[in-house]
């Protein structure tokens, strides 16, 4: 039983294997041994649980994960993996009983709607021997299991987005790309570059701050969602980092700072904010300092409630929203776009979730900063341009309750108003 890495399949389908097997568990009939990750029935079979990518695995032990036999192969999320995988344990499947005789031999495979491999071999069927690609659909409403609400909740999730309704919900395989990937590579290639008005001329700074390992420190500066100018660097100290957003937020007279504020992050976002106390921006406000990351306002914990699992999947379903809608523009640079167009989602129990860094390095062996910046800087533009609307709102309020008050004061005068 596989899954791309060992920690996925830990917290999903075992899980759940735990839970069928339970009885026999405690009545001694399968065995656990949860160091080499494995189950031992009492017939003698066994279900080993491994991940085809596993943190810290070496070539050695690769070569002797594909070079056993196996009588059934069983792959969750099978999206994740390679062709070449697929076919290298396929060969694998010739596992003789003790009786002498071979069984029925079966790969099995679950996976959401996708557009590789998978769509080539069992929906199109273009293999010398089709008829041993047998395609079994299994909807949400096939599921009794499913948690009370959860079809319904996904459906409000996406009413917007027809194609992800169709893709989960229906099993639709006629998505032009990946169901999963939280943004089309169509729009990133419509957003370099783009015009924009500058909306309000909000100017924002963002930064994901990195550590003196191999990640990148990340700063972007742009007005209206057009990012204008690019600090990209490593082997710095998060106080050098803080001098740098204080250098640029006078020089460019920002509005809003924000910056991650966990992790590494957090020495540097509360230097930065000294570094810039009492500094004004172009329009004489000080300078707003945010931690993205720390202690969640009331509006944002109200924003991520039902349909959320946390603000990093509400801000990156944001920034979603921003390039479908063509109001973002973003640098030609292929490292950025090859992130943006990378990174996947979920639904898990109706709730949209962004895969975590750490989950995404272990795909790419590589952080996605410059995509995880540019998230920080449309979250930041979009809470200033929702500021701006109610700014405006009141102060058209206060001329109406104004011009209202100088028409009655004049009839009241006898003065006659044009």
């Amino acid at each position: 039983m596989l899954r791309r890495t060992l920690a996925d399949l830990k917290d999903t389908t075992l899980k759940q294997l735990e839970e069928v097997l339970a009885p026999y568990l405690e009545n001694d009939l399968v065995v656990q041994n949860k160091g080499d990750s494995y189950f031992k029935f009492w017939n003698g079979s066994e279900i080993l649980y491994r991940g085809l990518e596993a943190t810290g695995s070496t070539d050695k032990d690769r070569k002797k994960f594909f070079s056993a036999e196996y009588g059934v192969i069983a792959v969750d999320e099978a999206r994740e993996m390679k062709e070449q995988d697929f076919l290298d344990l396929d060969t694998r499947l010739r596992r003789r009983l003790p009786s002498g005789e071979f069984p029925p031999f079966y790969f099995l495979m679950a996976t959401n709607p996708t557009q590789n491999w998978i769509k080539s071999r069992f929906i199109l069927k273009k293999v010398d021997n089709p008829e041993d690609y047998v395609f079994i659909p299994a909807l949400p409403s096939d599921n009794p299991h499913l948690p009370e609400g959860y079809v319904d909740q996904l459906r409000a999730n996406f009413s917007s987005e027809p194609d992800l309704v169709d893709a989960y919900l229906n099993g639709s395989w006629d998505c032009a790309e990946e169901p999963n990937k939280i943004i089309k590579w169509e729009w990133v290639k419509q957003a370099i570059g783009k015009d924009l008005p500058r909306i309000y001329g909000n100017r924002v700074l963002a930064c994901d701050v990195a550590a003196m390992g191999d990640d990148e420190t990340v700063i972007y500066y742009g007005e209206g969602g057009q990012v204008i100018d690019a600090m990209i660097y490593k082997g710095k100290t998060t106080m050098e980092t803080a001098g740098n957003l204080a250098f640029l937020a006078r020089k460019h007279g920002v509005d809003v700072v924000i910056l991650d504020a966990i992790g590494v992050g957090t020495g540097c976002f509360e230097q930065t904010r000294n570094l810039l106390e009492g500094v004004r921006s172009h329009k004489s406000n000080p300078v707003k300092v945010i931690g993205f990351g720390a202690k969640q306002t009331e509006k944002e914990k109200e924003s991520v409630r039902g349909k959320f699992n946390n603000l990093k999947s509400l801000a990156w379903w944001k920034l979603r929203g921003a390039f479908k809608e063509q109001r973002i523009s973003i640098p030609n640079d292929d490292i950025l776009h090859a992130e943006l167009a990378d990174v996947e989602f979920n639904t898990n129990y109706g709730k949209i979730t962004i895969e975590s860094k750490e989950k995404y390095k272990e795909r790419n062996r590589k952080s996605p900063d410059r995509a995880d910046t540019l998230v920080m800087f449309n979250y930041a533009n979009d809470i200033q341009i929702q500021c701006a609307h109610k700014d405006y709102g009141r102060v058209k309020s206060k001329l109406h309750e104004r011009q209202r008050q100088i028409k009655q004061n004049a009839k009241q005068a006898g003065i006659r108003s044009y």
